[in-house]
């Protein structure tokens, strides 16, 4: 049995709607589709034995670079990126 987490970020779905986030600087920058999403994180799955899958190179590049950033910057820069437009 193989288990893998998916943790794609921000996607278009709609849930950027119902929140009111699509003018959100994240929403306006550039999010991935579901269905990238979807074919990243299966094609990850079958070839890689991670058990974390972060699809999309800006997502782990975010996800990377705030493990060495203290937790107040991490939740400005949050912030930040969902003030709207």
């Amino acid at each position: 049995m193989k288990v893998t987490a998916l943790c794609p970020g921000a996607t278009k779905t709609g849930f950027s709607d119902a929140a009111e986030l699509q003018s959100s600087k994240l929403f306006q920058s550039g999010v991935m589709s579901v269905e990238d999403v979807v074919e990243e994180g299966y094609k990850q799955m079958m070839t890689n034995d991670k058990v974390v899958i972060v699809p999309g190179m800006k997502n782990r590049i975010l996800t990377g670079a705030i493990r060495f950033m203290p937790r107040k910057m991490v939740t400005n820069i949050v912030r930040k990126v969902q003030e709207r437009v």
